[in-house]
């Protein structure tokens, strides 16, 4: 019921929105280990989701983190990056409460940015020359970190 209450509140928030622009802000990768023996096993998560409200916009950062480990469970490359993404309220008669933004950046937020972190992901373990990390099509709630 939580997710379905959840997911009404992101999904009016929404028809009230209208995306302007997504933005790599920051970006860290490290190849810890350059002949890592496969197969690969990877721990990832959102570390935080923000947003800032102020002037009919409002700006989402994601900050992410995949690290992997290989066969032998040595550390094999970590990523860490953060995305930002600014939505437009579409009128200025419109007001969105704290709780609406919030729904809309644990559910709607992550689907938009997932495509961008799932491409930025495997475009940098192909440069790094590693095997390709490739997330998963599913919605990116599957590592999203509460405790953040």
């Amino acid at each position: 019921m939580a997710d379905k209450a959840l997911r009404g509140r992101s999904d009016w928030t929404a028809d009230r929105l209208s995306i302007v622009d997504i933005r790599l802000e920051s970006l860290a990768a490290e190849l810890k280990n350059a002949t890592p023996a496969v197969p690969l096993q990877f721990t990832g998560s959102i570390l935080d989701t923000q947003f800032e409200y102020k002037d009919r916009l409002v700006v989402y950062a994601l900050r992410y983190k995949i690290a992997s480990r290989d066969r032998e469970k040595r550390p094999a490359w970590e990523i860490a990056f953060t995305l930002n993404l600014s939505f437009r309220v579409l009128s200025p008669d419109i007001v969105i409460d704290v709780e609406h933004l919030q729904a809309f950046g644990k559910v709607a937020v992550l689907e938009v940015a997932h495509p961008y972190a799932r491409e930025l992901l495997h475009s940098i373990t192909v440069r790094m020359n590693v095997p390709p990390f490739i997330l998963e099509l599913m919605g990116p709630t599957w590592f999203h970190s509460d405790d953040a």
